[in-house]
C-alpha cells in the first residue's frame, strides 16, 4: 500500500517531527512513503536531506501495489493537521517514544550517510586548497 505523506507550512522542527511520526507509521504498517520532495519546505537542510535518505532507503525496499494506505494519523485540526495526535498515535503503535525507535532501527543507516556527507566535505575542502 502506499502512504502519502502530508507537509506542514510550520517551521523545521515541526515539519522533521510531522515527516518523522508519518514515515514511523509507514515502517511500522510495511506502507510505501510517497512524496514530493518539491512540496518540502526544507529540502536544501541537511537534517531533512538524511530523513529523506532514509526513507528513500527503505522505499526501495518495499513492495506496493497502488491502494492508498488509510490515513489514521493525520486528522484535521490546528493548522494543517493535529500533530499532536499523529505524534501519539504513532508512539502508541511503535510502543516506543520516537528516539530510541529511531536509534534501534536507524541508527545503521544513518551512520552510512554520515560518512557519506564526511567524503562530500573532504573533496569539497580539497578543491578549496
Amino acid at each position: 500500500m502506499i502512504f502519502n505523506l502530508r507537509v506542514r507550512p510550520d517551521r523545521i522542527g515541526t515539519e522533521i517531527l510531522s515527516i518523522l511520526f508519518q514515515f514511523y507509521y509507514c515502517f511500522i504498517n510495511n506502507y510505501y512513503l510517497r512524496y514530493d520532495i518539491n512540496t518540502i519546505k526544507f529540502k536544501s537542510s541537511i537534517f531533512i536531506k538524511s530523513i529523506f535518505y532514509i526513507i528513500d532507503s527503505y522505499n526501495r525496499k518495499i513492495n506496493f501495489d497502488n491502494i492508498i494506505a488509510p490515513d489514521i494519523i493525520n486528522i484535521d485540526g490546528p493548522g494543517v493537521t493535529d500533530m499532536c495526535y499523529g505524534m501519539g498515535m504513532c508512539i502508541n503503535l511503535i510502543k516506543k517514544d520516537m528516539l530510541s525507535f529511531s536509534k534501534k532501527i536507524f541508527m545503521k543507516i544513518l551512520k552510512i550517510f554520515t560518512i557519506q556527507i564526511q567524503i562530500i566535505i573532504s573533496h569539497l575542502m580539497l578543491k578549496i586548497v
